[in-house]
């Protein structure tokens, strides 16, 4: 009776110490949920937050050692219950484990790493989901291997229970007390922890549902962010390269001031090519991207780059050489602008990374099925090289492989980044091979279609009307109407205009007033500006192309700074008749309007300043600090009347908005607020007034808010227009000082 009391107690015992490692493995499962968790908790500080996650990690690491390794487990979510273990020893059930661990620690890697795009949140989805599987396995093979334990009962168990089975009888009501239902009371702890368990991976499930949809959204908002700042950039852009190019041709200023016109020109033209880059990038990351697939000769647009490209290696007598071998499909089926842009990217960077040398292009191509090909290109350089370790970064966005090549050669570290989304986008690969000192050798990889000839890209079709004559009248016959909200685009337009022979010029400030203007009176060119109040340019055009006259296929251009993806097609579908974006490029506008009319050879100047000695306007000293950057109205005048004309059209528009602006002090959403703080914040830029500018631009952002904080922010807004007023009346009408240096040289050229 003793010996079959011993046997069942040890047995018993075991029992129970093997449920507490089943607990332990279960509380795993807990713990590794709980980690990741901690990681999504915004409300909490980041040290709080980091703690629980250690606290978290640190359990799970060392059960996983105790289980292999033998030492003390953990059985309980607040650490308190511990127990010794000596590790499993079963080779089947040690695979197990040792599985779970690995998937545990590439779930605790990948969450170090910091990822935040949707890419890596998927990622992290599924390597949570690989962690628990594999510890469920764990717990099922632990489970299979303590239920195979019980089942395999020895000869000497199997008599000891025989011959004492009547003291076991007696003795039952005893073990049952002190043994049985203890066991029982940790079985069903256990099943609790496992409900408890199902139900915090049904919620954290859904609150990776709804962290996944907000990353979403937060990527939608951002790239709708950068395609709406690219829009508020490109419209000051559109006065700078305006601006700088039409100083940079006068012949009237000095050659020290053409050259810092050609700087700012050169600058604002870097800027453009940035702006364009971050807007690219949004696109794709938007998905607001289309690829073509038309046909194309490669050859011929390979051609057409190195052409482009040819002056800048020239510039650096650089050898620009490109070798096609035989045997290529003369036409493919792709996106001819799109593989333009690679090719661009990869040639111009070995270009701009390249002093001495040369720079050679080699396309080759492979067959694979009927009907495909891969082309295959390499762009190799004498040029820097790149360290091998940097191989990688350098695909990255906004990254370069060194920081003082940043500083040399200058560049966002977007170019490469771009050009690797679109080989992936095209289903192809991209790599480089470099040595520091030696030379880089890019390379791309990318299928193709075989098409029988070149297509045109689809283009949406126009509403159909009435073709425009195609008799191009002398500038100095034409009346053109300008529709534009701005009134310091208006002023750099009708200057434009002016300077290209065009001085019959309209101008209005809404759709609603061009479409008047087109029925009253017979215009020969109309420029619209898309976006406007009280009737957008779309809408306008739409109406005036419905008129029974003659006026309804009047030729109209677009002139609008949204880069948004379609716009192109939405104002030809409006029926618009051709398309510029802004910031004008003055040449680019010049050779637009040459198609609709017979401009002179050269730009037209004003009859009183062809001799070149009007005085430019002087900068006053002013005691304070300057409220305004008088360089930005510079910009737009050449004579003190022209300064004074220019400051008195500012300051009507700046303060017949500022009466409009207490109105729009409400609670809650504003539209109104939103809409006088934007056109205060854009005509307080081009007129060089920054601290205003900064204040509107602060006060856009106020929506929705309290009337206490707008009212806050008119009394700013008011003090630094009357700020601004008092400085530029200053300038108008205080006696004329000596004019800065380069004033002088500019009116002495």
């Amino acid at each position: 009776m003793s010996g079959s009391y011993l046997f069942s107690s040890l047995r018993l015992q075991a029992q129970a110490h093997e449920s507490r490692v089943l607990n332990a493995m279960a509380l795993q499962r807990m713990l590794i949920t709980r980690y990741v968790f901690y990681s999504q908790q915004s409300e909490e500080t980041s040290a709080a937050r980091t703690r629980k996650m250690q606290e978290a990690a640190k359990m799970v690491s060392d059960n996983f050692r105790a289980f292999l390794h033998g030492g003390t487990i953990v059985f309980s979510a607040d650490g308190r219950r511990s127990a010794p273990f000596e590790g499993f020893t079963g080779h089947e059930i040690r695979a197990v484990i040792a599985r779970a661990d690995l998937a545990w620690m590439k779930l605790k890697t990948g969450k170090e790493e910091k990822g935040g795009s949707l890419k890596e949140l998927r990622r992290m989805e599924t390597l949570l989901e690989e962690a628990l599987t594999r510890q469920e396995a764990a717990i099922t093979s632990a489970q299979n291997l303590q239920e195979e334990k019980y089942e395999r009962l020895s000869d000497t168990q199997r008599i000891v229970l025989w011959t004492g089975l009547s003291m076991f009888l007696l003795a039952i009501a005893y073990v049952r007390y002190f043994v049985t239902q203890p066991l029982e009371k940790s079985r069903l702890e256990l099943q609790k922890h496992r409900l408890n368990l199902e139900d915090l991976v049904r919620e954290k499930t859904e609150s990776y549902r709804i962290a996944k949809e907000e990353a979403e959204k937060a990527s939608r908002t951002k790239s709708e962010f950068l395609a709406n700042m690219s829009h508020e950039l490109r419209t000051p852009l559109n006065s700078i390269i305006g601006m700088s190019h039409m100083l940079a041709e006068d012949t009237r200023i000095s050659a020290d001031s053409q050259s810092m016109a050609q700087t700012v020109q050169k600058s604002a033209d870097t800027l453009l090519e940035i702006v364009n880059d971050i807007l690219d990038i949004s696109k794709i990351e938007s998905g607001h991207f289309t690829l073509e697939s038309i046909g194309f000769d490669f050859a011929e647009s390979l051609s057409g780059i190195k052409e482009a490209l040819l002056p800048l290696a020239q510039a650096k007598s650089v050898a620009l050489e490109v070798i096609y071998k035989d045997g290529i499909p003369p036409f493919i089926k792709g996106d001819p602008l799109r593989t333009g842009r690679i090719l661009t990217n990869l040639i111009h960077n070995a270009i701009k990374y390249t002093d001495d040398g040369h720079v050679r292009i080699k396309i080759g191509h492979t067959a694979l099925d009927e009907g495909h090909i891969e082309i295959y290109g390499e762009v190799a350089d004498t040029g820097i090289g790149i360290a091998p370790e940097k191989h990688a970064m350098i695909f990255q966005k906004f990254t370069q492989a060194d920081q003082s090549a940043t500083r040399r050669y200058g560049g966002t570290g977007l170019g490469l980044a771009i050009t690797k989304e679109l080989v992936e986008k095209m289903g192809g690969s991209i790599g480089v091979d470099s040595t520091p000192g030696v030379g880089s050798v890019f390379w791309f990889k990318i299928p193709f279609p075989v098409a029988d000839s070149v297509e045109s890209a689809h283009k949406p079709v126009a509403t159909k009307r009435p073709k425009a004559a195609q008799v191009r009248l002398p500038a100095s016959a034409m009346h053109v109407l300008v529709a534009e909200d701005h009134a310091l685009n208006q002023v750099f337009i009708a200057r434009l205009l002016a300077r290209m022979g065009i001085t019959h010029v309209d101008i209005v400030e809404n759709g609603r007033k061009a479409v008047e203007a087109v029925k009253s009176k017979n215009y020969h060119l109309v420029l619209m500006d898309c976006h406007m109040p009280e009737m957008s340019g779309y809408e306008a055009v739409r109406e005036i192309r419905q008129l029974n006259s003659v006026q309804s296929c009047v030729p109209i251009i677009a002139l609008t700074a949204d880069a948004l993806p379609g716009t192109r097609e939405r104002c030809l579908q409006a029926g618009m008749d051709d398309y510029l974006s802004k910031p004008i490029d003055a040449e680019a506008f010049r050779i637009l309007l040459s198609t609709w009319i017979a401009l002179p050879d050269t730009p037209a100047r004003d009859a009183d300043n062809t001799d070149g000695n009007t005085a430019a306007p002087d900068i006053k000293p002013h005691a304070a600090a300057p409220a305004v950057d008088m360089s930005v109205l510079l910009q737009y005048v050449d004579t003190p009347e022209e300064l004074a004309a220019y400051v008195d059209l500012y300051l009507t528009q700046a303060q017949k908005d500022m009466a409009a602006l207490p109105a729009a002090c409400l609670d809650g959403d504003c539209p109104a607020w939103v809409e006088v703080t934007h056109r205060m914040k854009g005509s307080a830029g081009m007129a060089g007034a920054q601290k205003l500018h900064t204040l509107c631009a602060d006060a856009q952002e106020m929506n929705p808010s309290t009337r206490a904080a707008r009212l806050k922010s008119l009394a700013a807004i008011r003090a630094a227009l009357n700020e601004t007023k008092d400085y530029l009346m200053h300038q108008v009408a205080a006696p004329a000082s000596p004019p800065p240096a380069e004033l002088a040289e500019s009116s002495s050229a």
